[in-house]
């Protein structure tokens, strides 16, 4: 049976020019004009940084080019930086681009403080697990370090503020002052980890993008804990303590939205 390509339905309003000169809408469907499209981002590429684009260039050319996963992995993050710009420009939306990315550099200090601090400083320790009692105590110990436990960004920055300190004060080779900083650290390490595994309510009176911003946040967080929760497997053979944990905190996430939002979530 013989088939026919059905060109696309004409839509006026979605044909117009886009951010790349010499490029409009429909020609996207086109894919000579695709091909020439990903030839200028390479070529945009290649002036933005030029040992980039190299690298890029022998990765696509004989995939993976001997790279490591990690390597590969960073290989592909970088070049994904270019590529996100240059679709943000393509559509003309770089204004909510450039809101997004400050979204997410505001809570970049979060994922530093989850990799550095919480695996690599507290997640192997080995102390009893905490009644509500212990942890209220330990809660109230932080809080009077001027630990901010209603603010998860400022709770994050501060612990990481002590941890790069620290940092700089081996480089200095200021051994006694570090040590008094690492000893601190490791004295508070598992209450930090405990009373951050608890999800805090965001201050009140923070700016909508910020808001918004904690709102997705929140929803990945209790989506994760959620679908945890689900699987049957994770509930028959993980440690009770662990699941208990878990639930706790799908609550706090769910109590911590409702209270953003004014409104109960499901």
């Amino acid at each position: 049976m013989e088939t026919r390509r059905v060109p696309p339905e004409h839509h006026a309003d979605r044909d117009f020019e886009l951010g790349v000169a010499g490029f409009r809408y429909p020609e996207l469907h086109k894919p000579e004009r695709l091909k020439q499209l990903h030839e200028r981002f390479l070529e945009e590429l290649e002036q933005a940084e030029p040992v980039l684009a190299g690298q890029f260039a022998a990765y696509r050319a004989a995939p993976p080019a001997g790279l490591a996963p990690p390597a590969e992995s960073e290989l592909l993050i970088q070049v994904a930086r270019h590529v996100a710009r240059f679709v943000a420009r393509l559509f003309h939306i770089e204004a909510r681009h450039g809101a997004q990315q400050a979204a997410a550099a505001q809570e970049a200090v979060l994922f530093r403080f989850k990799k550095d601090f919480v695996k690599w400083r507290s997640a192997k320790r080995k102390d009893p697990a905490w009644d509500e009692t212990t942890f209220r105590e330990r809660e109230a110990a932080l809080s009077s370090r001027g630990y901010e436990l209603g603010d998860e960004l400022a709770f994050a920055r501060k612990v990481m503020a002590a941890v790069d300190r620290e940092a700089a004060l081996r480089t200095a080779g200021e051994e006694v002052e570090r040590a008094r900083l690492v000893e601190e650290l490791a004295a508070q390490g598992i209450a930090l980890t405990e009373v951050a595994a608890r999800v805090e309510f965001p201050a009140l009176g923070v700016e909508p993008d910020t808001q918004t911003a904690t709102r997705e946040r929140l929803l990945r967080e209790l989506q994760r804990s959620q679908a945890k929760l689900a699987d049957e497997d994770f509930v028959a053979k993980a440690p009770q303590s662990v699941v208990d944990r878990e639930r706790q905190r799908a609550a706090d996430v769910k109590e911590a939205l409702e209270r953003l939002d004014g409104a109960r979530v499901p």
